[in-house]
């Protein structure tokens, strides 16, 4: 098996770095504040709190995603009811857009 991404979240609280684990390891980008928190760890010692509406991790284009099948894999702590978007993607400058909504 190998990895595209691989983001572990296993750190101490209210740590910004982030950073790809995979064989490629890619730039991580912030956007907002988000860090890793102890509160809510389910795997390892921390996991990645995204709950700001402004706080997200972006990571640039992956063209070899388009190209075969992959799979997206998280666990979600909601801790509210309003709809949110857990991951999305664009398709290179096109306004073509997809997401996982929760």
């Amino acid at each position: 098996m190998s990895f595209e991404l691989l983001i572990h979240s296993d750190t101490t609280n209210g740590d910004g770095t982030f950073t790809d684990s995979s064989p490629n390891n890619r730039t991580i980008n912030k956007i907002g504040s988000p860090v890793h928190s102890t509160a809510q760890a389910k795997f390892g010692a921390s996991c990645i709190d995204l709950t700001a509406i402004t706080t997200a991790l972006t990571i640039p284009s992956l063209p070899e995603w388009g190209s075969r099948d992959w799979t997206i894999d998280f666990w979600v702590y909601r801790t509210t009811s309003v709809n949110a978007y857990a991951f999305s993607e664009k398709d290179g400058d096109s306004t073509a857009t997809s997401a996982i909504r929760l």
